[in-house]
């Protein structure tokens, strides 16, 4: 009589033990898991349409690039950096990716 109680305590452990490690990963795990996903989506979009527009800069704004002319940080994505130029007045964005721009803080 005294093992069948063992046993049914044991096998009433193992059932609470696993609802709380349902419980902890369905209301304290998964949130954060899911929370941390939709920021990385979200990061990687940001930074493909940065991408996409650095690569449209050259045929409508031109890709002339004086390295000694004044050039203030706009943003960079990977390998291009997008920068603003002032020519004569004129702000203007130029594509650099040569390495020699300066990062733009972020």
């Amino acid at each position: 009589m005294r093992l069948f109680k063992l046993t049914i305590l044991f096998v009433i452990g193992c059932v609470v033990g696993i609802v709380a490690a349902a419980l902890v990963g369905r209301f304290v795990i998964y949130p954060e898991v899911t929370r941390e996903k939709y920021e990385y989506g979200h990061q990687m979009g940001v930074l493909q349409a940065q991408i996409e527009l650095g690569g449209k800069i050259p045929k409508v704004l031109g890709r002339d690039v004086d390295p000694h002319e004044r050039m203030v940080p706009f943003f960079s994505a990977k390998t291009e950096s997008v920068v603003v130029v002032t020519r004569h007045g004129v702000k203007t964005l130029r594509l650099c990716c040569d390495g020699s721009e300066p990062e733009p803080s972020e």
